[in-house]
């Protein structure tokens, strides 16, 4: 599929140790002192009964994205507003952001109260405890140190890996996937009459990217289509759409070409996953790879099929790119091109299209 996936958990590997060699990097000809000798670090850790991963869940779900601090965008990279952290920092004067690197790495920075001369902490947190404290001082100079030791690997034995029976396995659970196992029941004929349809025709027309919206695109006359073409043509009916004046809509686009699309039906996502698994060397990170693809992708019975929808759009107003367009104008950076957009549902019945966010078409199965 095009557009860059950095799902799979070989990529999530390659994410953590960069997420540690960057950090190491920048270290160099900065003082270290180590935590264990001074205790100095201990005064900028979270309290002791601080639930951090969970905390750190709760950011993720429901705190504010913001933006990179200068000169520290990274497509691997989402930040957050870290209020919800503030009360388990005993130290804290004034909380930051939170950056989430993909494979689980965690940076917390924030203003501490003491001692004077320090002008920020940074916390690296990484497989459920601080890592590593970075503390800079009025002046800019930089002290770091490890606050928590490495445990010793505990020898065990080598699990016999059945990379096929696996994907079999995990192709059969239909409640872990994205969808739940909705899908699999699912007559189509049920969604082109009704209140779905009503309901689904007229979700959300404010929102802050057509890629995000909750709103379906239906085309009732695509006898002698490909879903190729009839999901391009549905594509091109959404950002017409969102190139008129929409009510509380922050946006409007002015511009915008859509690419030939590329489907995936059942068979498809299968040879995917096995793909992905076969690319594993131990039985976790295998497990690892099958839950980030039945996460991202539902599962998809005959006659569906699954997408991560290719446009470019110009626009005028706020839209908030999420990492989903190939844009144009002086946003114009190449880096956006390896990013891929929320996965979509092209579902076809009787020559009749519905193409719809997979996540919003879902909660309006199951009457969210």
């Amino acid at each position: 599929m095009t557009g860059t996936k950095k799902r799979i958990a070989g990529v999530t590997a390659v994410i953590i140790a960069a997420a540690f060699i960057g950090w190491t990097i920048w270290l160099v000809g900065v003082d270290v002192e180590p935590a264990a000798e001074s205790g100095y670090y201990d005064q900028f850790l979270f309290a002791e009964d601080a639930p951090v991963t969970a905390l750190l869940a709760q950011v993720v779900a429901e705190a504010p994205q913001v933006p990179a601090p200068e000169g520290e965008s990274s497509s691997a990279s989402v930040w957050y507003d870290g209020a919800l952290l503030a009360p388990y920092l005993p130290n804290c004067a004034e909380m930051g952001r939170v950056e989430v690197v993909k494979g689980g790495v965690f940076e917390i920075r924030y203003t501490p109260a003491e001692p004077e001369d320090c002008v920020q902490a940074a916390l690296l947190y990484v497989d459920g405890q601080v890592r590593m404290v970075t503390v800079t001082q009025a002046g800019g100079r930089t002290l770091s140190a490890d606050v928590a030791e490495m445990p010793e690997p505990v020898p065990t034995p080598t699990p016999t890996r059945d990379p096929a029976g696996e994907v079999e396995e995990a192709f059969a659970d239909l409640v872990g996937w994205a969808d739940g196992g909705v899908y699999a029941a699912l007559d189509p004929a049920e969604l082109f009459d009704g209140e779905l349809l009503e309901r689904a025709v007229e979700a959300d027309p404010a929102c802050e990217n057509p890629l995000y919206t909750r709103r379906a695109f239906v085309l009732t006359d695509g006898e002698g289509l490909t879903p190729e073409e009839a999901a391009k043509r549905l594509l091109e009916e959404l950002l017409a759409y969102y190139s008129q004046e929409q009510e509380g809509c922050p946006f409007r686009i002015t511009a915008y070409a859509v690419a030939e699309q590329e489907l995936m039906d059942r068979d498809a996502l299968r040879a995917r996953t096995e793909r992905a698994v076969l690319l594993e060397d131990t039985t976790r990170w295998t497990s690892s790879a099958l839950w980030e693809t039945r996460q991202e992708y539902p599962w998809l019975p005959d006659g569906m099929w699954c997408l991560t929808p290719e446009v470019r759009v110009d626009w005028r107003g706020f839209l908030d790119l999420k990492g989903s367009f190939r844009i144009w104008g002086q946003l114009n950076d190449p880096a956006q091109t390896e990013i891929a957009g929320p996965v979509w549902v092209l579902l076809c019945d009787d020559g009749r299209y519905w193409l719809q966010r997979s996540e919003a078409l879902t909660e309006l199965l199951q009457g969210e």
